[in-house]
């Protein structure tokens, strides 16, 4: 990978889990400042913002002096920190799922509309229509828009389900991410704004991916008394009740989807790349957003 390419990477990686810890570390605390000084004052924000700087400037030195097609591969030097990011994933995606971002069935709604419409669009897997697509992706909606339709929030176990396929879901896209990427002589620059979003995505993506083995497991578990009792003590960690007017939230689906129309019809940008930034923006920003109320 590129050197300009590869500092791109890394600050959408170190940028996304930033995002993710502060999130967690505001969990369920009550909003003490105004929207201005919660947008800007804390200190990841602030760290955030100096990386982002600070990584602009260093590609923009590196393409004055020349050095932008100078090469990094992480089989050599960047294994070290590469290593201890597998590590870390490991550890808060299997063992301790702090930094997963708590959705609620709006966000899972919203999210699998994304991922099943890119899906159906772009055709990633060699499936007859019927029953492949019809039925694995119109049935989990109908199914998800009757859980967000009612004016209470869903039963603990409902809620597993739902979590379950939102995971789902993201497996589907973490698998269909090309990371090869990385380590490949590329002879030509990945683009600095995609190179940024594989390397958020890749935190966000990969973080899920590890936590539904896990999920599985404990879904799977719900038959004995004690792992469903454990199951209704589990899941307000991840699914939250905060909700949009419903209005909203059907105006923002059908923004996402307009988007993948678009980028699919005038090939605008790289499907994953759009498709992964949609996924990202509802799964940490439904949930968080202002004037949210609880059902």
């Amino acid at each position: 990978m590129h050197i300009t390419s590869y500092i791109a990477f890394i600050l959408g990686l170190t940028l996304e889990i930033l995002l993710l810890w502060e999130n967690a570390r505001q969990r369920d605390k009550p909003a003490r400042k105004s929207g201005l000084e919660e947008a800007f004052l804390s200190p990841e924000k602030q760290l955030m913002v100096a990386l982002a700087v600070f990584a602009g400037l260093l590609i923009g030195v590196l393409y004055l002096i020349g050095w932008d097609d100078r090469r990094v591969y992480i089989d050599g030097l960047m294994s070290i920190p590469f290593a201890a990011i597998i590590i870390g994933l490991l550890v808060y995606g299997l063992i301790l799922p702090y930094l997963l971002p708590r959705i609620n069935e709006e966000a899972a709604l919203s999210i699998h509309i994304v991922v099943a419409l890119n899906l159906i669009l772009t055709r990633p897997f060699e499936l007859p229509w019927w029953p492949h697509y019809a039925l694995g992706l119109g049935i989990p909606w109908l199914l998800l828009l009757a859980a967000t339709l009612p004016n209470k929030p869903p039963p603990p176990l409902v809620k597993a389900g739902i979590y379950w396929w939102y995971l789902i879901n993201l497996l589907a896209l973490t698998l269909q991410t090309d990371f090869s990427v990385l380590n490949e002589p590329a002879y030509t620059p990945l683009p600095l704004g995609e190179a940024f979003v594989l390397g958020a995505g890749a935190i966000f993506l990969l973080l899920h991916a590890f936590f539904c083995l896990r999920f599985t497991l404990m879904l799977s578990s719900v038959i004995n008394p004690l792992g469903a009792e454990y199951m209704r003590l589990v899941i307000p960690q991840l699914f939250g009740d905060e909700q949009l007017p419903l209005v909203q939230v059907l105006l923002l689906q059908a923004f996402a989807a307009g988007v993948i129309f678009l980028n699919v019809r005038f090939d605008i940008a790289p499907n994953l790349t759009v498709v992964t930034l949609l996924v990202m923006a509802f799964a940490q920003g439904i949930p968080l957003l202002k004037g949210s109320e609880i059902k």
